[in-house]
């Protein structure tokens, strides 16, 4: 049996007095440590790992919880009650109307003359015939004066409605007789924010028509209650986690539901991604954009967040940062499923700039120019695999682009797209409203120059290689490349910018006529001979470009010259050059190497 060790509560040397962590050790000893929580701590945080081998979990400290009640045995009077020393009590759920009472209206004999009052009396009532003592009703038992007391309700209120014993949830707009099947969807409880989780958290509940009739159970309306909400039956009976669900279809189940203050779509989901933030009033639509962000370093952040759509303007291709900025944008995730595995879970960095992620970029089969650049989501609907369209800004940082929909990656019938690789990407949350080198638009205006590439060769004075439409298929630094656009560009006045890449193309010389299997790239090409180009110098000075056919190339070069490349930045002209004229120095072709040559007679590049 496990040796429990209990501690005195002391500092923890960088972090703010936290709640309760507990620790299964590799020894087996369970070790509780136990420190103060300020007022202005979250309620539960994560802290760095041990360095030993350990297990964690948080666990909710009951003893850090404030909770202001209703006698519902003796007159209504408000009893506060701290940590474990709750009792069972019964809570409700309903929708505010007019002539609501308050906290501080409970101490006015005028108030029981208000209709907010019978749901309070109501509420007691049947709490005290279900052999409980105390309720709980939020326009009462919270000081919305104390900004203090309204954060640390917000943060617990999904946690006060899992533990109540019951909830008996109030459709004051559903007549006595009416049909459910027809009636129960167009109730006003059904498209208000915050009975989401007041739907969800609680085991038992009831529900009471406007005439406080009892008209069925959580349990047995759950098939109903489903296809009012698309929230899976499943959940509602608790025989399934809201973890086992994606995030955006877990935020679709808020698309079409509203809240008087715009901050409070974003609060009256804190329950629903277990997570904790501070209510800020005032900030309007940041408020979603830092439940998203508070969503991302969740350790079980997946990339289903960015699967958002703005149909609102369908034929805008307006770049956009890569949140969303309401649960609206998510009503098409409602059959959303994240594929299965571990490697659905990202590490997730917030910069500055934006979110940073290791992610799959893919490429495209097709010519359409807006479907260049992918984003996979790891993410199924209706059994089609799904990602995003992204708009590279500059270097590796990304926004979204033609917003107004999902791209199909595969289909059971077959792919749309290649996949390239894993590769660190920087998603931009929020684009800048001024730029270096144009004011308004976030392409040009992180560019000082682009190169684009002509795809036709000089070989000598008599012959000409021409690729006709195609593209180079591996590219260097890829950070500096424009697949939309087709150019590489440079984002400074002072780097000495360069640039190389692969290709194949039909030379008249070559007299191959079976085909050869590229060591680069698991296709059958036929009569076509591999290429490497390079540019140096281009966005500054005089150009410098290096060509050398591949044929007779040892395919370990090749691989030692991709490598090369792929770890220098594009500030490394200088050592970039370097190691192509060391890898490939008895292939590069004099009479196809030009420093400075006419468009029309070798490399044909064009400076923008």
């Amino acid at each position: 049996m496990a040796r429990v060790a209990c501690h005195a509560p002391i500092p923890l040397q960088g972090e703010p007095n936290e709640s309760i962590i507990s620790r299964i050790s590799s020894t087996g000893n369970l070790n509780i440590v136990t420190t103060p929580k300020t007022d202005t701590d979250l309620p539960i945080r994560v802290l760095t790992p041990h360095p030993f081998p350990s297990i964690f979990w948080i666990f909710h400290n009951p003893a850090n919880d404030t909770m202001r009640l209703l006698d519902a045995r003796n007159g209504m009077q408000l009893t506060t009650f701290m940590g474990t020393e709750i009792p069972r009590y019964a809570i409700l759920s309903h929708t505010w109307e007019d002539e609501e009472v308050t906290f501080q209206q409970m101490a006015d004999p005028k108030s029981a003359l208000k209709r907010g009052y019978v749901k309070i009396r109501q509420t007691c009532s049947l709490a005290a015939q279900e052999g409980l003592s105390f309720a709980w009703v939020d326009t009462c038992c919270i000081d919305k004066s104390s900004s203090a007391e309204l954060s640390e309700a917000i943060n617990s209120m999904f946690y006060w409605y899992s533990q109540a014993a019951v909830c008996y949830v109030y459709l004051s707009d559903l007549a006595p007789g009416t049909d459910l099947q027809s009636a129960l969807g167009a109730c006003r409880w059904f498209s208000r924010g915050w009975t989401l989780q007041e739907l969800i958290a609680p085991k038992k509940v009831l529900f009471y028509n406007r005439d406080w009739q009892l008209i069925g159970t959580k349990k047995e309306l759950g098939s109903l209650l489903s296809s009012i909400t698309t929230i899976p039956e499943s959940l509602l009976q608790h025989a399934s986690v809201l973890s086992d669900y994606a995030i955006a279809r877990r935020m679709s189940w808020a698309a079409r539901r509203q809240t008087t203050r715009i901050e409070d779509t974003a609060y009256c989901l804190l329950g629903i991604f277990d997570v904790h933030m501070s209510p800020r009033y005032g900030e309007r639509e940041k408020a979603f954009s830092r439940l998203q962000q508070a969503i991302i370093r969740q350790p079980t952040a997946e990339l289903s967040l960015f699967a958002w759509t703005n149909t609102d303007d369908p034929t805008n291709p307006d770049i956009t940062g890569i949140l969303a900025t309401s649960p609206r944008q998510f009503q098409g995730c409602t059959l959303l499923q994240v594929e299965p595995g571990d490697s659905i879970y990202r590490d997730f960095t917030i910069t500055t700039r934006g979110i940073r992620v290791d992610a799959s970029i893919l490429q495209t089969k097709n010519s359409n120019p807006i479907r260049r650049v992918v984003l996979f989501l790891a993410s199924r609907i209706n059994g089609m695999l799904v990602g995003i369209c992204l708009r590279r800004i500059s270097g590796n940082v990304f926004g979204r682009y033609y917003s107004s929909f999902l791209i199909p990656i595969r289909s059971p019938s077959g792919a749309y797209y290649f996949h390239t690789r894993v590769q660190p990407v920087l998603l931009t949350t929020e684009l800048p409203t001024r730029y270096p080198f144009h004011l308004t638009d976030p392409v040009l205006g992180n560019r000082h120059s682009a190169l684009q590439v002509r795809y036709s060769l000089a070989q000598g004075i008599r012959s000409r290689i021409n690729l006709g439409a195609r593209r180079p298929y591996i590219v260097f630094p890829g950070s500096h490349w424009d697949s939309h656009d087709e150019v590489f560009f440079g984002t400074n006045t002072t780097s000495w910018g360069w640039c190389a890449f692969f290709f194949r193309a039909a030379s008249p010389s070559s007299r191959r006529t079976t085909a050869k299997r590229s060591p680069l790239r698991q296709e059958q090409v036929g009569s076509e001979d591999e290429f490497f180009a390079a540019c140096f110098h281009w966005n500054v000075g005089t150009e410098r470009t290096l060509i050398a056919p591949l044929r007779s190339v040892d395919p370990a070069v090749m691989v030692a010259l991709e490598t090369g490349l792929g770890n220098l930045k594009y500030e490394s002209a200088t050592q970039a050059e370097g190691v192509i004229r060391r890898l490939l120095k008895d292939h590069l072709d004099e009479e196809m190497t030009t420093v400075d040559m006419p468009l029309d007679e070798g490399p044909e590049t064009e400076r923008c």
